[in-house]
């Protein structure tokens, strides 16, 4: 007996093929046509335009090289696949590995016929896929134009027959967040007060300084909804008044744009500094129950990292003040010392993304080739684009981190070490004066407590 998964996906927009549904007939066929089903895949509510977003789909693909089944069954081919290229690269995947790919409402052909039938079906598919999504987005346009409000209601909010309604507590709150806002002129000042006065929330957790900046910044509260970037008018009741509105914005575009809290809320100078070697994520100051005060991995207690990377405020401190004791000492800095340079995160993040677009292309290419899909001329021209355009990006990303230090960066680091020592060490200065003087020289403190390393990253 020929031995069969099930793949099923389902999106939105088409509601009656549910996942019970297309289990309920693919189930059946499998028991009029001599097939067992040994396993089931299924991504629900996902999009069939990009695979690598579904993971029961990518799972599926991985095990048909393992030999655990000959045949995926699934309802129709847009189930498989929306994307032309995609589905060409997948079924010939799926091909080499022996695993036959059947679509129960579509006719079964020869080797030939079905080349040249999955081509068409691809290429309707993702027609299909690219109107439906335009038709989707005209109309929650045209619903945002009529004021019409199409998520979950917002904090300050409920939903009756599709439109917003203000709860009265919470748009009391609300009130009083853009008030506390033109006094204070902080989102972390504004959300600490709102803890003290355990101000009405509506989840269990505390307000948060990302909370405050949110709602703040949000038109709904004036009456107005943003969809897509375009502000609309609304047809439901505003909880704040123009006049306070106004004043608010004013205040925020005054403001100096910053991804971190104050440095003068901070409980040490190394706040904001330490990284685990392991997972990369911050490391946090804690004081134990004996008073104790040390920096630990945050997502060592999130249980995200297995490694419990802690060290200890006094050590901390000695060893910060050797190492720029070393820098101002040794000549050969190379040998010990990283750099890295000043850089537009925003601009580094979206380059890192090309490349690895460009990479997947070139796997899809090389699987195309080996599945005889691509000829070796069409596959040497693919790869030749795909090389050129990886070698652009990575010379963008490169220039983004170039670090090559000069004997006039060395000078320049060494004078910047000395006094930074002074200002840590050797003067009375607050921990904000502290934190601001150590972030102006170093990047960043890497932690391994394991091997006993303990890596600054200097600015050149």
């Amino acid at each position: 007996m020929r031995q069969a998964v099930l793949y099923m996906r389902m999106s939105t927009d088409k509601q009656e093929n549910s996942i019970a549904s297309q289990e309920r007939v693919l189930r059946e066929y499998a028991a009029k046509n001599g097939y067992k089903i040994t396993d089931s895949y299924i991504d629900e509510g996902l999009s069939g335009r990009v695979a690598e977003k579904r993971p029961a789909f990518m799972r599926m693909v991985e095990n048909s090289g393992k030999d655990l089944f000959d045949t995926v069954l699934v309802y129709d081919s847009s189930r498989f696949a929306r994307n032309l290229e995609e589905s060409i690269v997948y079924k010939s995947m799926l091909k080499r590995n022996g695993v036959a790919l059947v679509s129960i409402t579509e006719p079964t052909l020869d080797d030939d016929s079905a080349l040249i039938t999955d081509a068409m079906l691809g290429a309707l598919n993702e027609m299909h896929s690219r109107k439906l999504s335009k038709a989707v987005k005209r109309g929650m346009v045209d619903k945002a134009r009529q004021g019409k409000f199409q998520t979950p209601p917002p904090f300050g909010y409920t939903k009756e027959n599709g439109k917003l309604i203000p709860i009265p507590e919470e748009a009391k709150t609300i009130r009083l967040l853009f008030s506390l806002f033109v006094e204070a002129q902080s989102w972390y000042g504004v959300a600490v007060k709102l803890n003290d006065m355990r101000a009405a929330k509506r989840n269990a957790y505390g307000w948060y300084a990302r909370d405050v900046k949110r709602i703040l910044h949000n038109p709904v509260y004036i009456g107005n909804l943003r969809y897509d970037g375009e502000v609309y008018k609304g047809e439901h009741e505003p909880i704040v008044d123009m006049e306070m509105w106004g004043e608010v914005q004013s205040i925020i575009e005054k403001k100096p744009k910053s991804k971190t809290r104050p440095a003068s809320t901070y409980k040490h100078w190394l706040s904001g500094m330490m990284r685990c070697a392991y997972c990369g994520g911050k490391m946090h100051h804690i004081i134990d129950r004996r008073s104790n005060a040390f920096y630990r991995c945050c997502s060592n207690t999130n249980g995200c990292c297995k490694y419990m990377n802690c060290l200890g405020i006094r050590k901390l401190e000695s060893a910060v003040k050797q190492a720029l004791e070393m820098v101002v000492e040794d000549k050969n800095l190379a040998v010990y010392a990283h750099f890295t340079k000043r850089k537009e995160n925003d601009q580094l993040d979206t380059l890192n993304a090309s490349l690895k677009k460009i990479q997947a292309k070139l796997e899809r290419h090389k699987a195309a080739y080996s599945s005889g899909v691509d000829t070796l001329e069409e596959y040497k021209e693919n790869k030749e684009k795909c090389i050129k355009d990886e070698k652009a990006v990575l010379e963008q990303i490169n220039a983004l981190l170039d670090t090559n230090v000069n004997d006039e960066k060395i000078i320049q680091l060494k004078q910047s070490a000395k006094n930074l020592i002074d200002i840590l060490f050797f003067t009375e200065q607050t921990i904000e004066q502290k934190s601001n003087a150590i972030k102006a020289v170093i990047d960043k403190i890497v932690l391994d407590k394991y091997k006993g390393t303990f890596d600054l990253y200097y600015f050149l």
